[in-house]
């Protein structure tokens, strides 16, 4: 089978007519899949211009003019932003003649518009029919917190029980799903001990691993498989996966599922009118 047709390979089902999670996550795991250009679509500042941008109280992604205009955002004139450039002196070497680099120095040049310095389409949430983002987040006690870092390149991140999905992320629904992951999974615990004390390699699996159950299992269309299943393979690399990293992925997974459930009219009780816990 090659790359091209996996995609429109149906998600196994099992004999009750569900989706079997083992069977899709083993998919994941073995199928080829492709990065894109998610990860690499920003310029990565150097630490001392991070520093230079949050001095100037910057907190958001960057990128030069450029780079928004190519992803559909027109920069407000006078909003940009000082950066470091590299400016290298040059001398003719003695013995060859050659022009060579006698030193580098760096110059400041307002060459870089935050996010908030730039117009264009907001980020589209899709609405899906049996499922609300923001019920689970309730539901589960999880806050969604603005995004604060300068890298464009990541989409989003986690800590304690706050998720935060960028403002520039390529795929924001199943972005909020890895980081949800993240949480369910006890990644973000002060105290993560048993099988959520994992390297980092096991837990962007598992967290990943979340994300592609849920797209499938919600029927996502706004998402890239393929990208998924490169992530997951490039992250856990030689890393030994156990049963248990993987009942923890399926446990976060029914989870997060039942959390945003939306409730029909199946789903209530005829003589008290309350929600039927499923």
């Amino acid at each position: 089978m090659t790359a091209a047709t996996i995609d429109q390979v149906s998600p196994t089902i099992d004999q009750d007519g569900e989706v079997d999670w083992r069977a899709l996550l083993e998919q994941a795991m073995t199928m080829p899949g492709h990065l894109g250009d998610t990860y690499c679509r920003f310029h990565q500042y150097s630490l001392a211009n991070q520093l230079l941008l949050w001095s100037q109280g910057v907190t958001e992604p960057c990128a030069p003019f450029k780079v928004w205009k190519a992803l559909g955002r027109i920069p407000v004139k006078g909003g940009a932003r000082f950066v470091r450039h590299p400016r290298p002196v040059y001398e003719k070497d003695a013995e060859t003649g050659e022009r060579v680099v006698k030193f580098v120095r760096f110059v400041l040049r307002r060459s870089t518009f935050p996010y908030s310095n730039t117009v264009g389409p907001e980020i589209e949430w899709p609405e899906l029919p049996e499922w609300d983002a923001q019920r689970a987040l309730a539901a589960l006690d999880i806050t969604q917190v603005p995004y604060a870092m300068i890298d464009g390149n990541c989409q989003g991140y986690s800590y304690q029980r706050n998720v935060s999905v960028s403002p520039t992320a390529k795929f924001a629904l199943k972005t909020l799903f890895h980081e949800i992951g993240h949480v369910m999974l006890g990644h973000t615990s002060d105290s993560a001990d048993g099988e959520s004390a994992c390297s980092r390699g096991v837990r962007e699996f598992q967290a990943e691993s979340v994300a592609y159950l849920l797209a499938h299992e919600l029927e996502l269309s706004e998402w890239a498989p393929e990208e998924s299943r490169a992530y997951i393979q490039q992250w856990l690399g030689d890393e030994e996966v156990t049963d248990g990293h993987i009942r923890a992925v399926f446990t976060a997974v029914d989870k997060i599922l039942r959390a945003g459930r939306t409730v029909t009219d199946t789903d209530v009780d005829e003589e008290t009118g309350e929600p039927i816990a499923s």
